[in-house]
């Protein structure tokens, strides 16, 4: 059996464990979850040393391993060859060398997608197939922001040197939102996605369509602190689920500007299969019509060769960015040129 460490830094916790990366099962993990430090760099290298440590310890301990690589996940912005850390937003830790630390960095969602694709299968066509059995797969994933990667022939596409190896950033490409007021505002595709859109697009589109219940609803869970505009997606998710006009509306416009930045990149990178993670895109599972609204959508944006693409809303591996971290450690060699 071949170990590794994976570990997956977000904005609210830092998740890891050790894998055994022949069958991308983790075999051990923390008991209880770690919080990432906010704008504490000191916090975070401890945080981030002693995560490691205990996870050798345990598995030295438990499955006599030797010497194991640890592989890591990371928010960008980023420089997987050099593994240092330019400050990301949602952690504030400064430009951070992890050198030391990490055999291999990646930016998070490479790393979900080499999970998927290592270890996921996926229902299309009819038929289950490995997503190993893909030249090229894409994984999208909205959720506190809009995450892609593009796996092609077993390596997430990383284009040139020059910028750390930083590309495939759906979330930068030019978008103008759907609605004539929105021209005037935010000019990339992740604020109408990801993040606070759920919330944004409601407050200013199609909040006079809700009940009073959920209007009121959702003014108390914002005023008491308990969660943030852009967590308060799962409410409006589960309004729209009981029927609420403005809700179910909110996320058919999601669908509707996903769609097109899915069929921007299919028309640019021809993958194979694309699938679908991330704390938004659930809504696609828990709101069956949204998929006809994407499919509406991504075919009124791609020429004939792209119209047949599948699509994939269930993420075929549970805990993919630390498997897939742990599968790049433990391949290195023949994934990091």
């Amino acid at each position: 059996m071949k170990y590794a460490i994976g570990i997956d830094l977000g904005a609210t916790n830092l998740r890891y464990g050790l894998v055994d990366t022949d069958k991308g099962d983790i075999v051990w993990k923390p008991k209880k979850k770690k919080r990432t430090p906010f704008n504490d760099q000191s916090k975070l290298l401890s945080l981030l040393e002693e995560s490691i440590k205990e996870t050798r310890s345990a598995a030295k301990k438990k499955f006599k391993a030797g010497k194991i690589g640890a592989g890591m996940g990371s928010p960008g912005p980023l420089d997987q060859f050099e593994r240092k850390l330019f400050n990301p937003f949602n952690i504030q830790c400064g430009d951070v060398d992890l050198s030391e630390h990490v055999d291999v960095l990646k930016n998070d969602l490479d790393m979900i997608g080499m999970g998927h694709f290592a270890y996921g299968a996926a229902h299309t066509e009819g038929e289950k197939k490995n997503l190993k059995d893909y030249d090229a797969v894409a994984v999208i994933a909205p959720g506190t922001g809009l995450g892609f990667t593009m796996i092609i022939d077993g390596k997430p596409y990383i284009g040139s040197r020059r910028n750390g190896g930083v590309s495939c950033e759906l979330g930068w490409i030019p978008f103008f939102g759907s609605k004539k007021d929105d021209f005037k505002k935010d000019k990339f595709l992740e604020p109408y996605t990801a993040g606070e859109a759920p919330f944004s697009i409601w407050e200013n589109h199609y909040s006079d369509e809700s009940t009073k219940e959920t209007k009121e609803t959702l003014k108390e869970i914002l005023s008491s602190g308990e969660k943030s505009r852009a967590d308060i997606s799962y409410e409006l998710e589960q309004f729209a689920k009981q029927g609420d006009v403005g809700c179910m509306r909110t996320y058919e416009d999601i669908a509707k500007n996903l769609a097109i930045g899915t069929a921007t990149f299919a028309t640019l990178f021809n993958p194979d299969i694309v699938v679908f993670d991330g704390s938004i895109s659930k809504a696609f599972n828990n709101l069956p019509t949204l998929k006809e609204y994407f499919k509406d959508t991504y075919d009124e944006h791609v020429v004939k060769p792209f119209k047949d693409l599948p699509v994939v809303f269930e993420p075929p591996v549970e805990d993919a960015g630390i498997k897939g971290a742990a599968y790049m450690a433990a391949n290195s060699k023949e994934l990091i040129k």
